[in-house]
């Protein structure tokens, strides 16, 4: 139910911000509406798995490490500002695994009417696991927790 929550509020937070912005012109293609459901996978191979970690941590400490060594190198190196192909040849693999640049990707592609091609299905093929490893992980560290 909670994850429901969060996937609602990621679809309304998203489509507030395309609501806004489409009459500025920030966006090429009504296709942009195909980035709400994008972006609520995205949140949500997010979201999972801090729900695991959220259910192993004693402290609320954890969360300024994941933020601090986590969150905040995977905006700068995830292609959200700058293109991957800028950074260093040894750092866009890392860049390629993380959820945040396969979001990134098929929002921009859809906000410009782009076809993503079949290297497009290749992004929610990564989305996908990261949601269910992140629920396996978060219903036995809650059941885990809730039971001792």
């Amino acid at each position: 139910v909670d994850l429901a929550v969060i996937a609602v509020q990621l679809a309304v937070a998203t489509a507030i911000f395309v609501a806004v912005a489409a009459p500025f012109g920030a966006f090429g293609s009504w296709w942009v509406l195909a980035s709400v459901p994008v972006a609520v996978l995205t949140g949500m191979a997010f979201s999972v798995p801090v729900f695991a970690l959220a259910a192993r941590l004693e402290t609320d400490s954890g969360f300024s490490i994941l933020f601090r060594f986590v969150m905040t190198p995977l905006m700068l190196f995830s292609g959200t500002f700058f293109p991957v192909d800028q950074l260093p040849g040894w750092m866009q693999p890392l860049a390629w695994v993380t959820p945040l640049w396969h979001g990134v990707e098929l929002c921009r592609d859809a906000s410009e009417g782009m076809w993503p091609g079949w290297a497009g299905a290749g992004h929610p093929a990564v989305l996908l696991p990261y949601i269910g490893v992140g629920w396996v992980l978060a219903h036995r560290s809650f059941a885990r927790r809730l039971l001792s």
